[in-house]
């Protein structure tokens, strides 16, 4: 099985988190990590627990908020040390969504290579559309 664990600085992947149930309702293999705030500062410990939680054979997706962030690099650390885990970071909603219901077998790491290079994932300036659709209008 598949689970995802969101886990970020502060309140952040409960947000996210919730907007996803807003969106396309519960998913019970979702997890989410708020750390530096609530008392949660360790966060080397509290991503291992849930690491070494993972029941045996089961997959586990990290999406992190920030590359480079503290969050981020001790998640760094994890997967260089234990198989089955894999790690995303400047998650979006949209990316979140498509990695939720990305299909079941095949390659963990091909599919999410495909969504997270998808056009629907990344990030857009949307001024620089609205001065596409002038310039397609004027001809």
């Amino acid at each position: 099985m598949r689970r995802f664990l969101i886990a970020t600085h502060t309140h952040f992947a409960q947000g996210i988190s919730e907007c996803i149930e807003l969106l396309s309702g519960e998913h019970e293999n979702v997890e989410v990590l708020c750390l530096y705030v609530d008392g949660n500062d360790d966060a080397e410990a509290l991503l291992a627990s849930r690491v070494e939680a993972l029941p045996e054979g089961d997959e586990l997706i990290i999406c992190t908020d920030i590359l480079g962030g503290s969050v981020n690099n001790e998640c760094l650390k994890l997967i260089q040390r234990t198989c089955g885990v894999f790690l995303i970071t400047n998650t979006n909603l949209p990316l979140l969504l498509q990695l939720l219901f990305m299909p079941e077998g095949g390659d963990t790491a091909q599919l999410i290579r495909g969504i997270v290079t998808a056009d629907e994932t990344r990030v857009t300036f949307c001024n620089d559309l609205l001065s596409d659709e002038d310039d397609e209008e004027e001809f």
